[in-house]
């Protein structure tokens, strides 16, 4: 995700997409458009009722907590998703392999108390990745004594200029979750297809209202 950069982040995200697509008939449009009413309508009414997965990161002192929904990606959903010499430290994946929920750290010369500075800088990245962003938070959260850069928002790729290839306007709702430690940035992340923003919205919030940080033992 954000361990890509510019056009390249934005045609693995367009390739994705035109996968997903060209991959479902017509006939199986209706049945997958079906589904998902029927899933959004069992969110709606038992959204809270979600149980959560306790997961250890290796080695970090943190514990994420993913629906039982996901599962742990594979190395061939790592290969495809997240070209990257860095790939996540944890990516737990949904059962159609559209909707990824992980973590991943970076070193930074940043403190704890320059989330404000910090996060105008990811937003405004943000705004040059993408064609149009519509953010639903933007803001820094205290939690258990932890303050927390909270970005929610809808992300939209326009169709390239000059390509072969016919491509449709993309848009990837994503939830990211930031904060430092010991001078390293700590990234939670979600992103699904537009599509599917109601549909994980609560749960994914849930998930990152859940995440455990313990300080490193020295």
């Amino acid at each position: 995700m954000f361990f890509l950069l510019g056009r390249q982040y934005r045609e693995c995200l367009r390739q994705d997409f035109c996968f997903s697509r060209s991959s479902i008939a017509n006939s199986n449009k209706m049945i997958y458009r079906i589904a998902l009413t029927y899933l959004f309508c069992l969110t709606g009414v038992a959204g809270f009722a979600q149980k959560f997965t306790p997961v250890e990161v290796e080695d970090q002192r943190i514990t994420l907590y993913m629906p039982e929904s996901m599962n742990p990606a594979t190395a061939e959903d790592l290969r495809q998703k997240y070209v990257s010499s860095h790939p996540p430290l944890i990516l737990y994946t949904s059962q159609d392999r559209q909707a990824d929920l992980g973590v991943n750290t970076a070193p930074t010369p940043w403190a704890a108390g320059d989330l404000d500075l910090l996060k105008d800088i990811y937003k405004s990245n943000l705004q040059n990745l993408y064609d149009d962003v519509t953010f639903m938070k933007d803001t820094i959260v205290n939690r258990d004594g932890r303050d927390y850069i909270i970005l929610e928002f809808v992300g939209t790729l326009n169709p390239e200029e000059n390509t072969l290839t016919q491509q449709s306007v993309l848009k990837k709702y994503q939830y990211l979750m930031y904060t430092i430690r010991d001078y390293q940035v700590l990234m939670f992340f979600f992103i699904a297809p537009e599509s599917q923003a109601e549909i994980w919205g609560d749960r994914v919030e849930a998930s990152m209202e859940k995440v455990k940080i313990r300080d490193k033992k020295k």
